[in-house]
C-alpha cells in the first residue's frame, strides 16, 4: 500500500497535465500569428518595419498595426475601404502608427482611445465620442484626436475663440468657458499644436511693455531692425544676462533660458530710427546691443556692385546719380578725439563713404562701388527711375494752301493763203495754244474763237479769207489774244506719325539732299579752272516733336517744323557759279493738348512770282514791234503752310497694337482701291499687311 505522500504527488501531477491541457489549446495560435495585442506585447519600438500594401482592406491593415503596436482596436462594419501603401525603406513602429492614422484620415475615420481601447469612428461622429483630455501641452504631430484645454491669461477666451475658428479642422470643435477664461478645442494632435503656438504668441501681457524710440548715427534703421529681430525673436529666449530685481536686497539676477514674447523692432526709414516694443527688463540689453551695432563703417572699405538696368539708359542714368552724389559739398567728418578725418572719394551728407558709378553701354548697366548701406539707398533711387516710360503717338498732317493767279498775256497769229488753186497754206505762232489745228479752222471758220480758248479769252483779227478745197472759208491772218487765270487749293506735303517715348524727341524729314558751295579757290595749275566745295543740306519738310506727359492725359508738344525748297528762276546769278537759292519756312512753338485733340498751327505765308517769256528768235527782240511776236505769262503764287498735330499716348501694348491694326487696315484699304496700279503690286508688302506684328493669329471675321 502506497504511503499518503506519494498518493498526493500523483494527485497533484494529475491536476497539473489537465490544468496545462486546458491551458495550452488556446495560446498556441498566438505563436502561430495572432495578434500580438491577444498576448499583451507588440514589438519593440526600436524594431524596424516594411510597410507596403497594395489595395488592402483596411481591417487587414488595423489588424497588422495591432500586431505590431500591441495595441487594441475596436471598429465595426461601417469602417471599410481599400488603401495602397508604399515605403522604400523600412520604418519605426511608432512611424507606421502615424502613417496608419493618416490613412484613416484621408478614408474620413479617426480614433479614440480610452482605457487602453483603441476605437475607429468615422471623422464626423468625433464631437459625440469622448476623447483623451489634456491641459499639458501636446506631445506628436500625429492626426490622433484629443480634447485640448487651454487656460488663457491676458487675452479675453471669447476673443481668442472667434479669431482661431477658421483654424480648426472640418471635423473639430472650438469653445470656451467664460468663468475661468479656458478654450476647449478638440482637433488632431498637429492642428492643436499649430493653435498653441499661436496663442503662445497672443497671450501675453501687453501692459508690461515699453516703447522706445532710438536714432541711429551710422548704421541702416532697415538692417539694424533685422538683425535684432533675428537675434531676440528667432528662439524667443533671451540672449545674455539680463537685469532681474531680487526683493529684498536691491541686486539683480539673470535667469537664462526665459521666453519672451510680443518683442517687436519697427524701422523708419525717413529719419534712420528704430522704434522697439519690449518689455521693460529687456530694455537695457537692447540698448546695449543697438550701442554696438551702431558704429561707423571703417574708411574704405566697399564693395563692387552690378545692376542691371531694365528701362532706362545706363549712361543717362550715370550721369543723374553722379550729379546726385556730387552735388553738395560735404562736410569734413571729424574724429573722436577732435581732430579732422581727410576722406578719399566724392561724399555727401546724404552718403557715409565715398561712391563711385560707372556706366556699361554693353551690358545697358551701373557698376557701383559703395558701402553696403550707401548702395542700398542708391537701388532705392535706382528703382525710381528705371521705370518704363509711357509713349505718345503723333499723326502730323502738313498741308499747304494756296492761290495761284497765271496771267498770260500775249499776241499769236495764224495764217491761211492759197498758193494755187486747189491747196491751202497755213502758218503762224505757236506760244502757248493747248489745240490742235483742226480745231483752229473750226472755230475761225464759224466766227467763233471762244470755242477754242479754253481758260482765258481769246481774240481773233480778221483779214482777207482763204478757201479750202472742201469749200471752207476761213480768214488769211488770224491773230489770237489770250488771257487765262487759274486758281488752286490746297497741297498735302507731307502726313508723317511719329512714335516716341515721353520726353525724347521724334525728328522725320521728307525731302532731298542738295548740294550748296561753300567756298571757291582758283586751281594753282590753271588759274582758270574754279575748285568749290561742295556741302550737301536737307532741302523739303522737317518736323521735330519732343512731347511731356502731363496729368489727366495732357500732353506738352515742343514743335519745330521747317520747309524748304530750291527757287527756280532768279534771274540774277548763275546756280552753277554760286549754287542755288532755297526758300525756308519754320515754326518753332510749344502747345499743350489733350490726347485724341488736334491743334492746328498756321500762318506761315510765302508769295512768289514767276515770269516766263517765249517769242519768234529775232523777231521777238525788236523794241516796241517785238510785242506782236513775243509771248509773256506771270505766275503769281501766294501759300499758307498748316500743321495739324493729334497726339495719342501710349500706356500699354495694348494700346500700341490697336494703332498699328488701325494703319494696317489703312493700307489694306488702299490696296483693295489700287489694285491696278503698278507700283503697289509688291508681293513683300502684302506679306507685310497679312502678317500679326504682335505674334497673334489673325482670324476672319463671321
Amino acid at each position: 500500500m502506497r504511503e499518503p505522500g506519494a498518493m498526493k504527488k500523483i494527485t497533484f501531477l494529475l491536476f497539473f497535465f489537465l490544468f496545462v491541457s486546458i491551458i495550452l489549446p488556446p495560446a498556441l495560435p498566438a505563436q502561430e500569428g495572432k495578434p500580438a495585442s491577444e498576448t499583451g506585447k507588440g514589438k519593440s519600438t526600436d524594431t524596424l518595419i516594411s510597410l507596403d500594401f497594395t489595395d488592402v482592406e483596411i481591417s487587414a491593415l488595423i489588424k497588422f498595426i495591432s500586431e505590431v503596436t500591441g495595441k487594441n482596436f475596436i471598429f465595426d462594419e461601417k469602417v471599410r475601404g481599400r488603401v495602397t501603401i508604399i515605403s522604400p525603406r523600412k520604418i519605426s513602429v511608432d512611424e507606421a502608427y502615424r502613417v496608419f492614422l493618416s490613412v484613416l484620415q484621408v478614408k474620413g475615420y479617426t480614433t479614440v482611445e480610452q482605457d487602453g481601447i483603441v476605437k475607429i469612428i468615422p471623422s464626423r461622429e468625433i464631437k459625440q465620442e469622448p476623447t483623451s483630455i489634456s491641459t499639458e501641452k501636446v506631445t506628436g504631430e500625429t492626426d490622433e484626436y484629443v480634447t485640448q484645454l487651454v487656460p488663457l491669461t491676458y487675452i479675453n477666451v471669447r476673443d481668442a475663440s472667434t479669431l482661431l475658428s477658421p483654424l480648426i479642422s472640418k471635423e473639430g470643435l472650438i469653445s470656451f468657458y467664460e468663468p475661468s477664461n479656458t478654450l476647449i478645442v478638440i482637433d488632431r494632435k498637429s492642428n492643436i499644436s499649430r493653435i498653441l503656438q499661436i496663442l503662445s504668441e497672443l497671450d501675453i501681457n501687453r501692459a508690461a511693455q515699453v516703447i522706445r524710440l532710438y536714432q541711429l548715427s551710422n548704421a541702416s534703421a532697415d538692417d539694424l531692425a533685422q538683425v535684432l529681430t533675428n537675434l531676440f525673436n528667432a528662439s524667443l529666449t533671451r540672449i545674455g544676462p539680463t537685469p532681474r530685481t531680487v526683493r529684498g536686497k536691491g541686486k539683480t539676477t539673470t535667469p537664462t533660458g526665459t521666453v519672451f514674447k510680443g518683442i517687436k523692432f519697427i524701422s523708419e526709414p525717413r529719419t534712420n530710427s528704430i522704434i522697439v516694443v519690449s518689455p521693460q527688463e529687456l530694455i537695457p540689453q537692447i540698448e546695449e546691443m543697438i550701442e554696438k551695432l551702431d558704429i561707423p563703417t571703417p574708411e574704405n572699405v566697399g564693395k563692387i556692385n552690378v545692376y542691371y538696368l531694365e528701362n532706362a539708359d545706363a549712361e543717362e542714368l550715370a550721369n543723374v546719380l553722379n550729379t546726385l552724389i556730387s552735388g553738395r559739398a560735404a562736410v569734413p567728418q571729424t574724429a573722436r578725439a577732435g581732430h579732422p578725418q581727410t576722406v578719399k572719394g566724392v561724399i555727401t551728407p546724404e552718403f557715409e563713404g565715398a561712391i563711385k558709378i560707372t556706366a556699361d553701354k554693353g551690358t545697358n548697366s551701373l557698376i557701383i562701388v559703395a558701402s553696403p548701406n550707401d548702395y542700398k539707398t542708391l537701388v532705392d533711387v535706382i528703382k525710381k527711375l528705371d521705370i518704363k516710360r509711357r509713349q505718345v503717338y503723333v499723326e502730323a498732317a502738313i498741308l499747304e494752301v494756296s492761290i495761284d493767279r497765271a496771267r498770260d498775256v500775249g499776241v499769236e497769229f495764224r495764217g491761211a493763203f492759197e498758193p494755187t488753186s486747189n491747196s491751202a497754206a497755213f502758218t503762224g505762232t505757236n506760244f502757248s495754244f493747248t489745240g490742235n489745228i483742226n480745231d483752229l479752222l473750226v472755230a475761225l471758220a464759224a466766227g467763233n474763237p471762244l470755242l477754242f480758248s479754253g481758260e482765258g479769252i481769246s481774240a481773233g483779227v480778221i483779214g482777207g479769207k482763204v478757201i479750202l478745197p472742201d469749200g471752207t472759208e476761213i480768214p488769211a491772218i488770224t491773230a489770237i489774244l489770250r488771257a487765262a487765270q487759274v486758281a488752286s487749293n490746297v497741297h498735302v506735303l507731307a502726313t508723317p506719325h511719329l512714335l516716341t517715348m515721353d520726353n525724347e524727341e521724334a525728328e522725320i524729314v521728307v525731302g532731298e539732299n542738295v548740294p550748296f558751295i561753300v567756298s571757291q579757290q582758283r586751281d594753282t595749275t590753271n588759274l582758270a579752272n574754279i575748285i568749290n566745295q561742295v556741302e550737301r543740306q536737307d532741302v523739303g519738310i522737317t518736323l521735330k516733336i519732343k512731347p511731356q506727359i502731363h496729368e489727366s492725359n495732357y500732353v506738352k508738344l515742343d514743335i519745330y517744323q521747317e520747309a524748304s525748297a530750291v527757287k527756280e528762276g532768279t534771274g540774277v546769278l548763275d546756280p552753277n557759279l554760286v549754287g542755288p537759292t532755297t526758300t525756308k519756312r519754320s515754326a518753332k512753338t510749344n502747345v499743350i493738348v489733350k490726347t485724341g485733340q488736334t491743334v492746328v498751327l498756321g500762318g506761315l505765308m510765302q508769295e512768289r512770282k514767276v515770269k516766263k517769256v517765249s517769242k519768234v528768235p529775232l523777231l521777238g527782240d525788236i523794241p516796241l514791234l517785238g510785242r506782236l511776236f513775243r509771248f509773256e505769262s506771270t505766275n503769281s503764287q501766294k501759300t499758307n503752310l498748316l500743321i495739324f498735330l493729334t497726339p495719342h499716348i501710349i500706356k500699354d501694348t495694348g494700346e500700341l497694337q490697336g494703332i498699328t491694326l488701325k494703319m494696317k487696315n489703312s493700307m489694306k484699304t488702299f490696296i483693295e482701291k489700287n489694285r491696278d496700279r503698278e507700283e503697289i503690286q509688291d508681293s513683300d508688302m502684302q506679306r507685310w499687311l497679312e502678317e500679326d506684328p504682335f505674334g497673334n493669329e489673325e482670324t476672319d471675321g463671321p
